[in-house]
């Protein structure tokens, strides 16, 4: 019978941040938690060690490279690391204009009722048009991941006001530090 090893990590680090807005230097009390299963038939103990060390790998790797959604305590503003958006893949993109091309050749075929298209062709014709559109779409993949982003960004820092209270009720609770910088 099979049993599965399971190991979680789980630990917090204070991030230091300069803002981008104002130069205000803050730290705030991240935490994160990792973890990690195998199955464990035939492992050795030192295999289950390992377990626990990738859990501990993975929570280190988060610690350092993962932010939190937390704006600068002296002018509000949200660092542009800390937003995170959807990156658009171009082959989705690709995918959907493979089947707009497979559609729009169903309607035609329904509408041109007394003439056939073959399947074959069409499916080879729609590929074609997918693989030439590839780097077109491609470049529009990166244009819509970057207006998406710079909406996020002017949309979360739109009320730079509301941005300070949060900030403030971080202190209060002890997940934000910050010394106040003089012209801020």
């Amino acid at each position: 019978m099979a049993t599965i090893t399971t190991a979680t990590a789980t630990g917090s680090a204070w991030k230091q941040v300069t803002c981008e807005g104002c130069g205000h230097k803050f730290e705030y009390l991240i935490k994160r938690s990792a973890s990690e299963s195998r199955d464990s038939r035939g492992l050795l103990s030192s295999d289950r060690n390992d377990v626990a060390d990738v859990a501990k790998y993975g929570l280190q790797y988060k610690l350092k490279h993962e932010t939190d959604l937390i704006p600068c305590p002296a002018c509000g503003v949200y660092q542009a690391e800390m937003i995170s958006t959807p990156e658009i893949r171009p082959m989705w993109l690709v995918i959907l204009l493979v089947v707009v091309v497979v559609v729009l050749l169903a309607v035609l075929d329904v509408l041109l009722k007394n003439v056939s298209i073959p399947v074959g062709p069409v499916l080879i014709a729609a590929l074609v048009v997918g693989g030439i559109a590839y780097i077109p779409l491609r470049k529009l993949s990166a244009v819509l991941t970057d207006t998406i982003y710079q909406y996020e960004y002017s949309r979360r820092n739109a009320n730079v006001e509301r941005n300070k209270k949060v900030a403030a009720d971080l202190e209060k609770k002890g997940r934000m530090r910050s010394q106040p910088v003089p012209g801020c």
